[in-house]
């Protein structure tokens, strides 16, 4: 399908001095390009992106903004590395070399997702696209800090919901419209941050629309299914000092979007012992062949919908040299109450659901003996159920404590990086289930990561990481019984009950590339909008 689509954006910001933007948009002498630095957020010692020692990949700027989709996946698809298992408009997750859920890992600014996405493809990834401010995906060690479970890497989505600093002279705002021809796309979001005397308040919303996707020269006009229509609206509110901040915010998430390609060929699919049988068990070629006609039919009638409601407070908090020997504490936690229903000819067949917390502490030490680190820690709980047609998977409860440290070494051209991650795991299905066949299981998973990085030339390093990494079994792994029919029909009878194991090494190269230095930035005075060019894009995608 060819897909066209026109982004208009417009951001306006209280005045600022002349020479601290120049010195923040323009450092460079006469015919000397300079690059500002790009500082990795996910990286608990705040290093700039060549620092590190592992591949670090940041999408920002413009190049967010000209990439942005409707879902994470999508947003992704295309860097190095970086594909998506999309599964109609409103599900796609990120696939890192070959790797997705569970074994890629995605975060809000350091705290973990709470939703379905790790069950099946077809369950939507927490987080809006149209409210991130950059997009980092790490691999290697500074990954291994955020679980066993990064073993492809880790995405940390960066937002602005709860505002660090006090914008100068009281304000500051963004707005986007986007509008889509192939499905008739139509985006908005705005955020605005205000604040003084130390506190700061940021609200933000994001809406989008989208109809099923159009097939050029098919049997159909459109693919069933494929719609999305989704709103977001987030309130945050922060204390900040001259050494750190305080703050929270609170989001709320709904959405609506298709299943494409669903199929009643598999409602008569039932279990023989250990295997899956499908079909009848005497039909002739007649009655198959009225079979498919009649599927075919009512597959176009009624196509099944996903209904989500995600409720979710972040509280984020960060003090820098509170005393001696320390030069950072860094806080990270959140609240999530998700829900979503799955509609099939209008009665909900099954709900899935998700409430829990996650946070995690950060103490950044300072210099010993030249070593720098970082040590911490980190809890979270997840209350996961499935109820319906499709609830193969038992309600469980998982808790999980965590400490990490991550040490790195500079010795001139050479960069030397290490970390540990030791895990406590115990999952348990609520009473009134039998003990002998969901028992509580209990796991301690240990990973440790290794790299080194060398700068051979002044813009050029090569770099090696050797990482051993263990996991727990998720939930699915360990209490799902029974079948189910999305996307695929699968038999659940053997539950996994072992650490899951994975030693690898990576090595890679980078080159440090200059860009032409951008123009003195004007002087803005109050409520000055700027805004960049329009920008047509075209795809050619086969459905």
């Amino acid at each position: 399908m060819r897909s066209k689509t026109m982004l208009l954006s417009a951001a306006a910001a209280a005045a600022v001095a002349t020479g601290v933007q120049a010195k923040t948009a323009y450092q460079s002498g006469p015919g000397v390009p300079q690059l500002q630095e790009v500082v990795v957020t996910a990286d608990p010692l705040g290093r700039s992106r060549d620092a590190v020692v592992s591949n670090v990949a940041v999408l920002a700027g413009d190049d967010l903004v000209h990439r942005r989709e409707a879902t994470l996946g999508d947003t992704l698809n295309g860097l190095p590395g970086v594909s998506s298992d999309t599964f109609g408009g409103g599900a796609s997750r990120p696939v890192i070399r070959g790797q997705t859920a569970p074994r890629v890992k995605v975060l809000t600014d350091g705290s973990a997702l709470m939703d379905a996405s790790e069950v099946s493809p077809d369950h939507a990834v927490g987080g809006e696209p149209l409210l991130l401010d950059r997009v980092e995906i790490l691999r290697g060690p500074s990954a291994l800090l955020y679980g066993g479970g990064a073993i492809g890497g880790a995405v940390n989505l960066i937002d602005k919901k709860v505002p660090t600093a006090v914008p100068a002279n009281g304000g500051e705002g963004v707005a986007e419209v986007r509008l889509g021809s192939a499905d008739n796309e139509e985006a908005a979001v705005a955020g605005l941050t205000a604040g003084g005397n130390g506190f700061a308040v940021r609200v933000e919303a994001a809406t989008r629309s989208t109809d099923d996707y159009e097939i050029p020269d098919g049997d159909e006009d459109v693919l069933d299914g494929s719609f999305n229509s989704s709103s977001t609206g987030t309130l945050g509110l922060s204390w900040i000092g001259s050494r750190g901040y305080l703050g929270a915010a609170f989001t709320e998430q709904r959405s609506e979007y298709g299943l494409p390609g669903h199929s009643h060929e598999y409602e008569d699919c039932h279990p023989h012992g250990s295997s899956l049988h499908c079909g009848g068990h005497d039909h002739d070629e007649d009655d198959h062949d009225h079979d498919h006609d009649h599927d075919h039919e009512h597959e176009h009638e009624h196509v099944p919908t996903v209904d989500l409601v995600s409720r979710r407070v972040d509280v984020r908090g960060e003090l820098r040299d509170p005393f001696a020997g320390v030069e950072r504490i860094r806080f990270r936690g959140g609240y999530t109450d998700y829900q979503h229903d799955e509609i099939d000819d209008g009665t909900v067949a099954t709900t899935f659901s998700n409430t829990g917390y996650d946070a995690r502490l950060e103490v950044q030490h300072a210099p010993v003996a030249g070593l720098r680190g970082v040590i911490g820690g980190q809890v979270s709980r997840s209350d996961f159920a499935a109820d319906g047609l499709e609830s193969f998977v038992q309600p469980s409860e998982t808790e999980t404590a965590a400490v990490f440290l991550l040490e790195t070494y500079d010795l001139g051209d050479w960069n030397l990086e290490g970390a540990l991650r030791q895990e406590w795991q115990t999952s348990r299905v609520p009473g009134g289930t039998p003990a002998s066949r969901y028992p509580e299981r209990d796991f301690q998973p240990f990973s440790a990561s290794v790299g080194a990085s060398w700068r051979f030339a002044p813009d050029y390093a090569l770099s090696l990481s050797v990482a051993r990494s263990q996991r727990s079994p998720n939930v699915q792994e360990l209490y799902a019984g029974g079948c189910t029919w999305r996307p695929t029909p699968m038999r659940w009878d053997r539950p996994i009950w072992t650490r899951k194991r994975s030693s690898r090494p990576n090595w890679g190269s980078r080159r440090r590339a200059a860009t032409p230095p951008s123009p003195p930035a004007p002087i803005a005075t109050p409520m000055t909008a700027t805004s960049t060019p329009t920008r047509w894009t075209s795809s050619r995608t086969s459905a």
